[in-house]
């Protein structure tokens, strides 16, 4: 059976970032095609998709093809947290009791709005009575804060990413200054975000998996940590049909492929000429696509983003 990945790309226009066709007989069609072929037969990578219509950011219409993909394929897609008329909460990197204060006050507050909530919002505090009982109780507060408090930086950093991921997938709402951005392994969902906007493809390496994604589908080995700790835990998330992952930060141009816009799918011009030389499939999927970044800066500052993110040994600190 043909990778769902492949029939989708092979269902549009291949389009350079230029915006001009590739040409089914070009030397970069047949690259590309045999690179597809090789990268959605490896085993070590998770393909995710995209789907966004929030794309004045960019501060170029998405029709401009050329200016578009020039900013996409150098400063990527990043979470609400880095765009201009959001305020910022906390920091990427924080841990602070403060912060761990608000995640315990905001939950409880969606508990005691339930009435306001979506229904898949109600039905997971009715399946998590354990999340229910615990963030509705505000005398438990104090055990929150304290409980994290005296963990190592690790497992801070991960208490923190378990309760903001919920809080993300709970919607705008409950997590407008989300530093986490949304993907799915299903196109499908993707697709029903579009709205007119693009469908990035992206991935992410299994060796990538524990600093970069919170995978709904796979949260046990902190729910572990959570349940050692007597802190509440949960197995699925409110939207667990649409196999969400959350993406730290944002999604780098490294891991992109990348995008359909309408009948079209713009493909990453890094991955096109780092495929025109001698590549290794494996590197690309492990390490990314080589992209020289000197005009990082240039081009970040003539789109809306306030900054960025870089991580170090797993950890991510704004810039």
């Amino acid at each position: 059976m043909m990778h769902i990945l492949k029939r989708y790309i092979h269902s549009l226009q291949l389009k350079d970032s230029q915006g001009d066709v590739i040409l089914n007989d070009s030397v970069d069609y047949q690259k590309f095609l045999h690179f597809l072929d090789v990268f959605c037969a490896a085993k070590n990578k998770t393909v995710l998709y995209r789907g966004t219509n929030r794309l004045s950011v960019y501060n170029v219409e998405v029709f401009n093809t050329k200016e578009f993909s020039r900013k996409m394929f150098m400063v990527g897609c990043k979470g609400h947290y880095y765009e201009p008329h959001k305020t910022a909460l906390f920091c990427i990197d924080d841990c602070s009791e403060d912060l761990f204060g608000f995640i315990f006050d905001k939950i409880n507050e969606i508990i005691h709005s339930l009435h306001s909530q979506r229904e898949e919002i109600k039905s997971f505090f009715e399946r998590n009575d354990n999340i229910n009982d615990y963030f509705s109780n505000n005398s438990n507060r104090l055990h929150f804060i304290s409980s994290i408090k005296v963990l190592g930086n690790n497992l801070q950093h991960e208490m923190k990413d378990y309760y903001l991921s919920l809080m993300h997938v709970m919607g705008k709402k409950v997590s407008p200054n989300s530093y986490m951005i949304s993907t799915s392994k299903q196109l499908h969902t993707a697709q029903c975000f579009q709205n007119g906007g693009v469908v990035i493809v992206t991935w992410i390496h299994s060796s990538r998996r524990k600093d970069t994604i919170i995978k709904f589908v796979d949260v046990n080995r902190t729910e572990e940590h959570v349940r050692e700790l007597g802190l509440p835990f949960y197995k699925k998330s409110p939207y667990y049909g649409q196999q969400e992952i959350c993406i730290k930060g944002g999604i780098v141009p490294h891991f992109i492929i990348g995008y359909a816009y309408k009948h079209s799918f713009i493909v990453n011009p890094y991955l096109l000429s780092q495929i025109s030389d001698e590549y290794n499939v494996d590197e690309i999927i492990k390490n990314g696509i080589d992209i020289d970044q000197k005009d990082f800066n240039i081009v970040l500052d003539d789109t809306q983003y306030k900054g960025g993110f870089i991580t170090i040994d797993g950890f991510y600190f704004d810039f």
